[in-house]
């Protein structure tokens, strides 16, 4: 229980830690904490980590109809700490003296341990919320690695919330890692590290159910997507990153490749970007979709749908194969800003063999232009915000699967 002492020896929580308020709801949760220990860290600011960790434990009851916890640590390794476990007196005297590794930061290799350990073979139990901490305070050793480890794990229903710790870790990597935004938080080094405890244990408590799972698509099925994403001014530079963490919970479920899946992107405001042309890399993909500019400007949604007509995007001259599903996914939230010309580019994509889905995102996506650009009003996916977009991907990625190969060269 909450208001169980923790032994006598567990470190003392420093006089600046906010208050933690104990989690008002029992619901069952696995949560594992993925801690940093790599060189840059050093010895004593180690130690931190873990009176940051107890801090967070402390706001909940802890029990096997309750919240289990397991912790692992990374250096060029994943170490097991301990597994999923409701011993709290266990648990509490483990963390008081975690070995430093004192190496590179494998952070791929502590999500794929993190992955295994939300398994009943370790620990985990069934239909329970799983949430996974991250603290780090740099990038990880294999940035496109990490984020294939990110996606993989999200994938498998686990809600991701991350530290950044000092400035080398406040980067784009660890707010990709992160399920959404807001769960994202940097601390400016690690000596005020326990002041976030309270915010960790809020965002824990709250946490949504993780999106549904994406279903693998059959290895031999050759898929071409091309993804159009909107870039507009009314999104907002927070909710932009929603698209790429749709992109990639989607792609979770494609095998890559001259004979399997191939993927192009194009972002959108006033001009349009290719920011790359179809390629089966999956470690080029998750790097560009960790980073993608924001346009923060007004919506040419014509100008980029027709690109793909134009520059024949789609051809074997730009990657695509002429046995392919052809797939147009179009993300944007309102209004185009020439409805004429965009009229003009759904009907010109009407006499193409693509399938195109589109999602509008928000009140002021228009469902009558999204229709006309959908092959199909069931193609057509009125998605209510973007902190939900991800929860599309499941649905969007069946779509995508089960299409028929066409051949308009």
């Amino acid at each position: 229980p909450t208001d169980a002492p923790a032994p006598a020896d567990t470190p003392a929580a420093p006089e600046d830690t906010p208050a933690v308020i104990p989690c008002p709801t029992v619901e069952e949760t696995d949560i594992i904490f993925i801690v940093d220990s790599s060189g840059s860290i050093g010895k004593e600011n180690y130690q931190n980590n873990f009176k940051f960790v107890i801090n967070v434990i402390r706001s909940f009851e802890i029990g096997e109809n309750a919240i289990k916890v397991g912790l692992v640590i990374f250096g060029s390794h994943a170490y097991i700490i301990f597994n999923l476990t409701s011993n709290e007196d266990f648990i509490f005297q483990s963390l008081i003296n975690v070995q430093y590794r004192n190496s590179t930061t494998a952070t791929d290799k502590a999500l794929q341990m993190a992955s295994k350990m939300f398994t009943t073979e370790y620990g985990g139990r069934v239909n329970v919320k799983k949430v996974g901490i991250v603290v780090s305070d740099g990038k990880s050793t294999r940035p496109p690695k990490t984020l294939e480890a990110a996606n993989d794990i999200k994938n498998e229903g686990v809600t991701l919330l991350c530290l950044a710790v000092g400035k080398e870790a406040q980067s784009s990597e660890l707010i990709n890692v992160a399920s959404r935004p807001e769960y994202y938080i940097a601390a400016e080094n690690y000596s005020v590290l326990h002041t976030f405890s309270s915010v960790f244990s809020d965002l824990t408590c709250n946490a949504p159910p993780a999106p549904p799972p994406v279903e693998p698509c059959p290895a031999a099925k050759i898929v071409d997507i091309i993804f159009v994403v909107d870039s507009s001014g009314s999104i907002g530079a927070e909710n932009y990153l929603s698209n790429f963490r749709f992109i990639s919970r989607l792609l979770n479920g494609y095998f890559f490749g001259e004979t399997g899946t191939k993927v192009a992107l194009i972002y959108y405001g006033a001009i349009y970007k290719v920011l790359f042309t179809l390629t089966g890399d999956s470690d080029l993909i998750q790097q560009k979709l960790s980073d993608v500019p924001y346009m923060n400007s007004s919506t040419r949604t014509d100008l980029a749908m027709y690109s793909i007509i134009g520059r024949q995007l789609f051809s074997t001259d730009n990657g695509g194969r002429e046995n392919a599903a052809k797939i147009v996914v179009l993300i944007t939230d309102g209004k185009s800003t020439a409805p004429d010309r965009t009229k003009l580019v759904a009907a010109a994509f009407r006499q193409q063999t693509y399938t195109v889905i589109v999602l509008g995102v928000g009140e002021l996506a228009d469902k009558e232009e999204m229709e006309l650009l959908a092959s199909s009003k069931d193609l057509c996916f009125p998605v209510g915000n973007y902190d939900v977009l991800e929860n599309y991907a499941s649905t969007v990625s069946e779509v995508a699967c089960n299409a028929v190969p066409s051949n308009p060269f």
